[in-house]
């Protein structure tokens, strides 16, 4: 299967970097700032890839082209909420996950 520090360090880095990330989503969508949240959603999309929540990531994606073409903004806010709760299931299942990986 591979190496599970690898995988542990992994989800360590999901857990620890995703909800201040969604928090910058919010922010920027609340200011307006296109750009920036276009920007936030880039950087985000391949720790989705890496820990496989390809839906989780085609949404980012559609928030990341709307944001930069400045279309569809009216349901972007909505969309950063749907995401967010992708991740936070995500974070009950990694957690459980990464107590056993590290024999817990």
């Amino acid at each position: 299967m591979g190496d599970d520090s690898l995988v542990v360090e992994m989800v360590e880095m999901f857990l620890e970097n995703a909800p201040p990330t969604l928090e910058n989503l919010k922010t920027h969508e609340s200011e307006s700032n296109w750009e920036k949240l276009a920007a936030e959603a880039h950087k985000f999309k391949p720790t989705l890839s890496y820990m496989g929540m390809e839906d989780a990531k085609d949404l980012l994606i559609e928030i990341e082209q709307d944001a930069k073409n400045e279309s569809n903004l009216e349901s972007i806010d909505a969309r950063i909420d749907e995401l967010q709760s992708y991740c936070e299931q995500a974070y009950d299942e990694l957690q459980t996950e990464l107590k056993q990986l590290q024999g817990g």
